[in-house]
């Protein structure tokens, strides 16, 4: 099987594609070898699981750069008439 090379990597959550342009002009400003880690501004399991990735990125040599961006899923407006 043949091995991937890639220069560098953005790892970003689903939740955060669209907000795709606060983070893409970092993604490729990125020098090669590194990885661009998009976690969310709020403690989840996402954000644990990509912190879990970190060392094993740097043991294939990639330098780290993690960007919290805050995202809040839009409210329900409650659209009923008040009594």
């Amino acid at each position: 099987m043949k091995r991937v090379r890639t220069d560098n990597i953005t790892l970003v959550p689903a939740s955060l594609l669209p907000f795709k342009e606060r983070w893409q002009h970092l993604a490729g400003e990125r020098p090669a070898h590194e990885a661009l880690l998009i976690v969310p501004a709020d403690e989840t399991p996402l954000k644990q699981t990509m912190r879990r990735l970190v060392p094993t990125l740097r043991e294939h040599g990639r330098t780290i750069t993690t960007v919290t961006l805050g995202y809040a899923p839009p409210r329900h407006r409650d659209t009923s008439p008040t009594p």
